[in-house]
């Protein structure tokens, strides 16, 4: 309750200290928006170094919306949900260093770190932990202050990732054209959180951005290896959801997952919108799967994907692995749209928004004990819809405060199950070397 009541009241006085300050700035437009413009952070000369980052405070409420589900959670407090402080430099003028280092009430993480150097534009390597470039939100799901709501697109939540986020090794580059720029990157290692792997995972990105037409279109791919051999599960079963897209119960797994991605800002309108496909290859370990039906309360209809094993009683304290159903070959899909609308004035920028996405995931289970989540999970097929509705409200361009609800929707156990979830983020960026500025 303090940590409530502390939040609260940092809130009120940033909203009312930011009619007062003098220093004015112009407000900012949430197009592809990075940190680096947020705070408008630019390295560009040799031995230039910029120290930058930001904190933010989380508040989330689950309800049960029927007596189908009992999934109903008490109002969960984050005083420190993410700290993210960045670090990013020039040794030479075509040698660039970044690093990106996390802390929870979990600990710390060194999120990337990373340098590059710079052949030509067309041409710069990488080496080092970075985001791969895949759609719009991979590598700016941590920047938490830039982006319009509060959750990320199913494709990176974390309870259920269709791929790894991260990748060792990137060749990347640009091309100018009248119209806009061309930008496109191959990205490997890192497979399923583990570099020791012995498989090659390749990701490859292609966008145009056109700043004039204010459109961002492209299109990403990864496959867990270009060669035969399947992959390993990154994470230990019963550990944690794991951390690509292999689910832990698997003994291997291949996998591709690409499709394609549009923003677009019309007016004051923007707008946003992706798909992914990915059809895996996998392969179940028997004990494994004997453990989530006996335990994880599988519905009947993912009890009966899983074995052939006929127990009218639907006692499964005997089954034999030999009934377990080993070879799951299954197509997971994502789609979703976000719309918003930009409201400028003297008293900060407020942006009201609306989204729909959609999952479906036929392999997944709903306990995350055993590495499943609690939306497609739930579902009896793995398919679930979730509409949200929210505001983003900047007093200043430093500070983001946004609120928003989202309401679940599948099908359990053969019956329409709903439940709906509230949340409130407060976020605040800063560059460690200038003060902040207020917002015209």
């Amino acid at each position: 309750m303090r940590h409530l009541i502390f939040t609260i009241l940092t809130i009120t006085y940033t909203v009312l200290s930011a009619q007062i300050d003098s220093t004015e700035k112009a407000h900012l437009d949430p197009f592809d928006l990075s940190m680096e413009e947020l705070l408008g952070i630019t390295v560009e000369e040799k031995s230039d170094f910029k120290l930058y980052g930001f904190i933010n405070s989380n508040i989330e409420k689950v309800f049960q919306a029927n007596h189908t589900l009992d999934i109903e959670t008490p109002v969960k407090f984050s005083p420190i949900k993410n700290f993210h402080l960045y670090g990013q430099g020039k040794l030479a003028h075509h040698i660039n260093i970044l690093f990106n280092l996390s802390a929870n009430e979990t600990g710390f993480e060194l999120r990337n770190a990373y340098g590059e150097i710079k052949l030509w534009d067309a041409l710069w390597i990488r080496a080092g932990k970075s985001y791969r470039n895949f759609g719009l939100y991979n590598d700016k799901l941590d920047q938490v202050p830039t982006f319009i709501g509060i959750e990320a697109p199913e494709l990176f939540d974390t309870d259920h990732l269709f791929l790894s986020r991260t990748s060792d090794f990137m060749l990347h580059g640009l091309q100018y054209f009248r119209s806009g720029t061309l930008f496109y990157s191959l990205t490997t290692g890192n497979s399923e959180g583990n570099s020791l792997s012995n498989v090659t995972p390749i990701g490859a990105d292609i966008r145009f951005k056109s700043e004039k037409k204010e459109l961002i279109i492209g299109s990403s791919a990864y496959t867990s290896n270009i060669f035969k051999k399947a992959s390993s599960p990154s994470n230990s079963y019963k550990k944690q959801s794991s951390h690509g897209g292999i689910l832990p119960w698997m003994k291997n797994d291949k996998y591709q997952v690409y499709g394609g991605f549009i923003e677009k800002k019309i007016g004051q309108f923007l707008i946003q919108t992706e798909y992914w496909i990915s059809p895996h290859k996998g392969r179940r370990d028997p004990i494994k799967v004997i453990d989530l039906i006996q335990n994880s309360q599988l519905t009947q209809n993912q009890i009966n994907k899983l074995t052939t094993y006929d127990n009218p009683s639907k006692d499964y304290t005997e089954m034999p692995a030999t009934s377990i159903i080993e070879h799951s070959n299954y197509v997971s899909q994502t789609f979703y749209v976000r719309c918003s609308y930009i409201f400028n004035s003297n008293k900060g920028q407020f942006i009201p928004y609306l989204f729909l996405d959609w999952m479906s995931n036929p392999e997944m289970i709903a306990n995350p004990t055993f590495g499943g989540d609690n939306e497609a999970g739930l579902a009896d097929n793995g398919t679930f819809t979730k509409p949200s509705i929210g505001l983003l409200y900047r007093p200043i361009n430093e500070v983001a405060i946004k609120l928003d609800g989202s309401l679940h929707s599948q099908l359990t156990n053969n019956s329409r199950s709903l439940y709906p979830e509230i949340r409130l983020d407060f976020s605040f960026s800063f560059n460690a070397l200038e003060r902040l500025t207020k917002i015209d």
